[in-house]
């Protein structure tokens, strides 16, 4: 995933999101700068190599923090997101800086195809953070919403992009690429905004849930 231009509350649930947890700070604030990033690289031309560096730090950053303020997810799904984030991050990175290009053509061919692999690891990682979400009260059904639709989006620009005759075809108003772009800034500054205390007061109908087992 590349947003970059190129019905009781338990304790589990309650405890990261109390003012002043620098758990559920770092959170907020990895997810604000995230979308600020994301806002501002589609909005002004950034230099190349600003851009090449500030997608993957933000994604890693967001990756690595999210998990401090699940408490309703297993060490399994926790792993999964966190090596399918920084997998994303990492081709990101690599594929931005040029590194297929600099190979023998070959070589050059089969490594593309291996980072845009890894860069569709970025939809698997939002999907399993979504899903994550899904399970605890804090976020609500609007944030859980707007979570889905970039990683539908971009998994549908992702066929588009890679599988020129699978028969996807744009939106007429917005391309897959725009929607998952503007829905994955409202997503993180939504799911923000929820973390802080009183943060899903109004934010949407409570979903009941139940602790892992």
């Amino acid at each position: 995933m590349n947003v970059f231009r190129d019905s009781r509350r338990g304790p589990e649930d309650g405890d990261a999101g109390m003012a002043g947890d620098p758990r559920a700070r770092a959170v907020r604030w990895s997810l604000y700068s995230l979308a600020t990033g994301a806002l501002v690289s589609n909005l002004v031309s950034l230099p190349y190599g600003v851009v090449a560096l500030l997608a993957p730090l933000l994604l890693g950053w967001v990756t690595v923090r999210f998990p401090d303020v699940l408490r309703r997810t297993g060490s399994f799904h926790r792993a999964l997101m966190l090596t399918t984030g920084l997998a994303c991050a990492g081709a990101t990175c690599l594929r931005m800086l040029g590194v297929a290009s600099a190979l023998p053509p070959m070589a050059g061919a089969m490594a593309l195809a291996l980072l845009k692999l890894l860069q569709f690891l970025g939809f698997v990682w939002l999907a399993s953070v979504v899903a994550a979400q899904m399970r605890e009260r804090r976020w609500s059904a609007l944030t859980v919403v707007l979570g889905w639709i970039p990683v539908v989006a971009g998994v549908c620009g992702f066929c588009l992009e890679n599988f020129p005759d699978f028969g996807i075809h744009d939106p007429p108003v917005v391309t897959f690429a725009q929607l998952n772009v503007l829905a994955t800034i409202l997503w993180a500054v939504r799911s923000a905004h929820e973390l802080a205390p009183g943060g899903t007061k109004g934010g949407g109908a409570a979903r009941h849930t139940t602790p892992d087992t």
